[in-house]
């Protein structure tokens, strides 16, 4: 009995507690209908990207603004719910923390005459939710008197630090108990995790912060130089996977930052993110209760984020530190920077705030890599080639022929069969060191640049095309590399006589160096980012490749080779591929598949891979070797077969996806708008075309999405919804030929124009 007894306890115990945990009974039946889902959407200010119609899409779980309603002081949207519905609750989401303060929201039958329902000076979205992704996302509910009405429009009568609001979602229901509004996630602290009960078998509740206090998200910021852009705003924004450094604090030396909590806080850590490699080091971090007396707690030499990467990627690294100090009460955290890499800018991108004792942050970065460490260059006091078995090669250019990347533990090696020109005029064994300049990082080969300005030599390409040529050469063959670029140069500065000693300087040390016993075997050569498309360059460079020739002597036929420069300015590339049209024993390599740390310079994988393109040219002229990049890649790296994408010459280009889009009919500009033939555009977009001859119609379908034109018609159809539009398809040599931003913005692409490069970019989700 007393087994029984006991068995009837834990059962009543579990009854009682199941019960206890099962959902309110109205919540349950609440599952109500979202009446504006997929509802049609207009604003008073569309932008080009029409994001407004992602608020009614049901996604909540954005990570950038161009997926939400951009709205400013005064905007308004209205939500078509395609016929007179009865309906008593407004639920508003919200991205970021520039959250729309204030609203009106009105009704209407007719779109045409509106009956204000309720006004509200407050902000829409109150409440954060219990879910994040690189920011906070908040939620809003706005009861009101039962309405029955077609059109719903809501106004945004102002904007936090009047900036841009981002709706990301709007709601509309008929719900049976407005004021027990179940989300699945408005708790601001807590979120229910489930545990396993040993007596019971059974999952209970357990409460567990979810959420990291950041004290510092969406604070003021005060800072000791402004910019014209206040890009220091931006740092307690919560967005930590910028692109540019105009989204960032812009910091030089001696600049400090200074957040307002709004009201005394226990804190013990700074958490530091910071975009690109050009970091700041030599810090002071300060607290201050009263913005007059401040106490030091953390002041440190080194690199402020010495934590490593963060794990995020766009065009360039993001890294971030953490300075923890004693647990300290205060309202302004004040942090100062007194140096920056290369004495350039540096960019920070967020700073967050933290007391330890809360749930902090978690990186997705791998652990930092231990750096190898060399012994320092041995100078070869003899060459122990003959003259004509020591092949020279001469690098020059502007700043990615320096190298501005770190030197990653690949290329941390001594080469026995490959010397360096030192600044002494002597040949060491080539290898990295942190010589040469006023850096304490390693260095790579231009180091001893007789031009060069003091900047940072990090990786360039000679040092994978070196390793590269010797491990298919014979033995018996040394190369010897002269590295002499400077950045930031024309080709008028590389001019013979043009006073800037560039030309002079790269003929004086290669003469010199075939004077102690050599053959130079070819010139590489990486410059233009900034001259190359204008006109005239082809016919400055040949003339200082010509100079160059006839000044060093004897070496008319050897093979002069340039780069491409950084894909986002194909013009010049364009030039750069027309260089044997010009210039005698001349060829060029792709820079198609390489990447930047900041948008402009080469980062490490992209120099190896330059570095292994110029060898394949050399090898198969000088040494009659033929092997392509790619297997030299993997064969030095380890790394998978790259394979080049091919980049149309057109006027105009198109990129999907991060892909050309390569077409027989070259894109036209018709009406300031981009015409590409039909099919491709279509194709290209994962969607199906259909032609109607007879009525010349055109339709293109995409999953619920169906897009149908007329040739010759401004009127087209989107899911059997009229629309106009500003230009009409059209006929082209019997090819039929489409708007690319209508078409694809209504399959659902985000469509960017760059006119400087006149590429436009879509990007398909």
């Amino acid at each position: 009995m007393k087994i029984i007894g006991n068995l009837f306890s834990k059962v009543l115990i579990l009854i009682i507690v199941l019960f206890t945990l099962m959902p309110d009974a109205s919540l349950v039946m609440a599952e109500e209908t979202n009446l504006a889902l997929k509802k049609e959407v207009f604003v008073s200010r569309e932008t080009s990207g029409k994001e407004h119609q992602k608020t009614t899409d049901g996604l909540m779980d954005i990570k950038t603004s161009s997926k939400s309603w951009n709205a400013k002081s005064s905007d308004s949207i209205t939500i078509n719910l395609g016929a007179i519905l009865d309906f008593n609750q407004i639920v508003v989401y919200e991205y970021s923390f520039q959250r729309a303060n204030g609203y009106k929201l009105e009704i209407s039958n007719d779109n045409i005459s509106y009956t204000a329902v309720k006004e509200d000076s407050g902000i829409i979205a109150s409440t954060e939710r219990n879910f994040r992704t690189n920011a906070p996302h908040y939620v809003g509910v706005i009861n009101i008197e039962k309405q029955s009405a077609q059109y719903i429009r809501l106004t945004v009568t102002e904007v936090l630090e009047n900036k841009v609001s981002y709706i990301e979602e709007i709601e509309v229901y008929n719900s049976s108990d407005p004021d027990k509004f179940a989300t699945e996630d408005t708790s601001l602290n807590a979120s229910t995790d489930l545990v396993v009960d040993s007596a019971f078998g059974f999952k209970a509740p357990k409460v567990s912060k979810t959420i990291e206090e950041n004290y510092a998200a969406g604070k003021p910021v005060f800072v000791s130089r402004e910019t014209s852009g206040k890009y220091h705003e931006r740092i307690t924004d919560g967005i930590k996977n910028i692109s540019t450094g105009g989204h960032a604090w812009n910091i030089k030396a001696g600049d400090y930052a200074i957040i307002d909590l709004g009201n005394a806080k226990e804190i013990d850590c700074v958490i530091v993110y910071e975009y690109s490699h050009l970091r700041a080091k030599d810090y002071v971090l300060e607290l201050s209760n009263d913005m007059s007396s401040w106490t030091t707690v953390s002041r440190v030499t080194d690199y402020v984020s010495l934590n490593g990467e963060t794990g995020e990627k766009s065009n360039a690294p993001h890294y971030y530190g953490k300075i923890e100090f004693d647990k300290t009460s205060a309202r302004y955290v004040k942090l100062t920077i007194n140096e920056t890499a290369e004495n350039k800018v540096a960019y920070f991108e967020e700073i967050e705030i933290y007391n330890k004792a809360n749930k902090m942050p978690e990186f997705n970065a791998q652990p930092k890599e231990e750096e190898i460490k060399l012994s320092a260059p041995v100078v070869s006091e003899s060459i122990p080639y003959s003259k004509e078995k020591f092949h020279i090669y001469l690098f020059i250019g502007q700043s990615n022929m320096n190298g501005r990347d770190n030197i990653p533990n690949s290329e941390r090696v001594i080469l026995k069969d490959v010397f360096l020109l030192n600044k002494e005029g002597k040949w060491e064994y080539a290898q990295p060191y942190p010589f040469g300049t006023k850096y304490s990082d390693y260095q790579g080969y231009n180091r001893y640049s007789s031009v060069d300005e003091g900047t940072k030599n990090g990786l360039n390409s000679a040092s994978s095309f070196a390793r590269a040529v010797t491990d298919n050469i014979p033995d018996d063959i040394g190369i010897g590399i002269i590295s002499n670029a400077r950045g930031g140069t024309s080709i008028e500065k590389w001019q013979k006589g043009s006073g800037e000693g560039l030309y002079e300087e790269a003929v004086r040390r290669t003469k010199e160096a075939i004077s102690m016993g050599g053959t130079l075997k070819g010139i590489l050569w990486l410059q233009g980012e900034s001259c190359a498309k204008k006109e005239g360059y082809l016919d400055k460079l040949n003339q200082m490749v010509t100079d160059m020739r006839n000044d060093i002597g004897g070496i008319d036929d050897v093979p002069f080779i340039a780069s491409e420069i950084i894909q986002s300015r194909p013009e010049g590339n364009v030039t750069i591929r027309k260089i044997s049209e010009k210039i005698k024993a001349s060829d060029y390599v792709s820079s198609v598949g390489t990447n930047t740390i900041d948008g402009l310079h080469y980062d490490a994988e992209s120099q190896q891979l330059i570095g292994v393109r110029f060898a394949e040219k050399i090898l198969n002229k000088i040494y009659g070797v033929t092997v392509t990049s790619d297997a030299l890649l993997a064969s030095l790296y380890n790394k998978e077969i790259q394979t080049e994408e091919i980049v149309p010459d057109y006027q105009f280009k198109i990129k999907i996806n991060g892909k050309y889009l390569i077409t027989d009919v070259e894109p036209i500009m018709h009406e300031n708008r981009l015409f590409v033939p039909l099919r491709a555009i279509f194709e290209a977009l994962n969607s199906t075309v259909e032609w109607e001859e007879s009525t010349k119609k055109v339709t293109g379908i995409k999953g619920p999405k169906t897009v149908v034109m007329h040739i010759g018609s401004q009127n087209a159809y989107v899911n059997g919804v009229a629309v106009q539009i500003d230009v009409s398809p059209m006929l082209v040599n019997n090819r039929t030929l489409v708007p690319i931003r209508f078409i694809s913005e209504s399959l659902g692409a985000k469509v960017e124009w760059n006119q400087e490069i006149k590429t436009a970019y879509i990007e398909l989700n």
